[in-house]
């Protein structure tokens, strides 16, 4: 749809609703693949360790909505439970105008919540960068990669 908006747009020369809409649906594929990324790669993780851990259920969740600070996101969520513990990895990003503004500029949002570890909890956000967007740690800035992930993961299978 936003293709055809675009196009439409730029038939009846209106370049700027065009850029717009171009720009609107480059970032979309961004965030996309980002949260595609962030989902798989702590799907994997989580699977290799289920193999020793038959306790440890994984659960996918899609569409899912959660809220953080004054902004809603839209997106997926990923349970891991073992025992007690529960790991929700949260990702996704405003949709409409009355979802909010993503803070800082981020294309996507992602928090990876301990249940009953609130100083485990962390909050990262999927910026521009060159060559490629990343994810950074939104209290440091620090980037993340899937060795972060796993840290995460075996809180819950400990």
């Amino acid at each position: 749809m936003l293709n055809e908006a675009s196009q439409n747009a730029a038939g009846s020369r209106r370049s700027d609703v065009a850029d717009y809409l171009h720009l609107r649906s480059t970032n979309d594929a961004i965030r996309t693949v980002g949260v595609s990324w962030l989902i798989e790669a702590a799907i994997e993780i989580a699977s290799e360790m289920q193999a020793s851990r038959r306790l440890l259920t994984i659960e996918r969740e899609e569409p899912y909505r959660f809220a953080h600070d004054r902004m809603h996101a839209v997106g997926s969520a990923l349970h891991l439970r073992h025992g007690v513990r529960c790991l929700t990895v949260e990702t996704g990003w405003t949709r409409t105008p009355t979802d909010g503004v993503m803070p800082d500029g981020a294309l996507a949002i992602a928090r990876l919540r301990h249940y009953g570890m609130p100083r485990s909890n962390a909050t990262m956000m999927l910026v521009l960068s060159d060559p490629l967007p990343i994810w950074r740690i939104a209290e440091s800035g620090e980037s993340i990669n899937s060795d972060y992930l796993r840290t995460h993961i075996e809180v819950v299978v400990q």
